[in-house]
């Protein structure tokens, strides 16, 4: 870094990196302002209304849309990270607060907005504050996630940013095919390439992921038996949870929600799911990584970072 950018002054970290946070963010939420950003329709609203009438809002406050505030939340975060690692340098410990401040901004004003509006359009009851503090809590768990996964990122120590993409990995690839829903057209194709992108590209991520980790010293190789097992056990996990809370019949008796939970992640876990394949994907990828580092000098990158 040149001793112009050494000797900036605080003041300029604070604008840059709130900046790239509050950019971060809003590349995050753009794929559902893309799509207009009106509330998805409530079961629980006062009075009757068209889609197209709904009032503006930043999330898609909806048990139905749950993994995708999730999706966008760590996205924007991932975002953040990889910018703030590769792109600050020098500058990367002093601008990572003002990142995290800008990125933390955004979503709490989505959040409060969002949620705002849905509190002015439900219907009066229990059943409503019950709705209301479940999402609320949902969407505060996302955000804390997407902070866990940007700190993660950052890590001095190799497997931290490793493990970081795992946990990353099934919400990205969720962003990712909103973004294709948004820009394809919607034609037969449509729903077949989302899946297959939805499905495969979680372990493309932690499969290139585990590659650029690399296994020595040895102690790495628990980064790869973490990553494998989150790879087999999140999507089922998400797959679970989409399947609960889409029980619109069952929405509120605990019990029956639980047993499908139980249900749904027993089969997604099973050989049935299919982990076996996306899990052996991974390792294929990773593999074919280190022997290419090993053997091409032109992906031989530079393997002094700390482990």
């Amino acid at each position: 870094m040149s001793r112009t950018a050494r000797s900036w002054p605080k003041s300029v970290d604070a604008i840059l990196g709130a900046l790239w946070g509050i950019i971060s963010a809003g590349v995050g939420l753009l794929p559902w302002l893309m799509a207009g950003a009106r509330l998805p329709l409530q079961n629980l609203w006062a009075t009757e209304t068209m889609p197209e009438d709904m009032p503006i809002a930043l999330l898609p406050v909806s048990q139905y849309s749950v993994i995708l505030i999730l999706a966008m939340f760590v996205s924007g975060a991932v975002i953040a990270a990889l910018g703030v690692r590769n792109f600050f340098g020098a500058r990367r410990r002093p601008a990572t607060a003002f990142t995290v401040a800008g990125l933390a901004l955004v979503q709490l004003v989505a959040v409060v907005q969002a949620f705002s509006v849905v509190s002015v359009g439900l219907a009066p009851g229990r059943a409503s504050t019950m709705y209301l503090t479940g999402l609320l809590a949902a969407a505060v768990i996302s955000a804390a996630v997407g902070l866990l996964i940007f700190m993660m990122l950052l890590g001095k120590h190799r497997w931290l940013p490793t493990v970081g993409f795992a946990l990353a990995a099934v919400p990205l690839a969720s962003w990712v095919v909103e973004w294709m829903v948004q820009l394809s057209p919607r034609t037969i194709e449509g729903p077949f390439s989302t899946s297959m992108v939805y499905r495969w590209l979680p372990a493309i991520l932690v499969g290139v992921s585990l590659a650029w980790c690399g296994l020595k010293p040895a102690a790495l190789a628990l980064a790869w038996v973490a990553n494998l097992a989150f790879l087999w056990a999140i999507p089922a996990l998400v797959t679970a949870t989409q399947s609960t809370l889409g029980t619109r019949n069952q929405l509120g008796d605990f019990e029956a929600m639980g047993e499908i939970a139980v249900a749904v992640l027993k089969g997604a876990l099973g050989p049935a799911g299919g982990a076996i394949y996306t899990v052996l994907l991974a390792l294929g990828i990773a593999v074919a990584g280190l022997l290419l580092q090993r053997f091409v000098p032109t992906f031989r990158g530079n393997t002094r970072t700390s482990r």
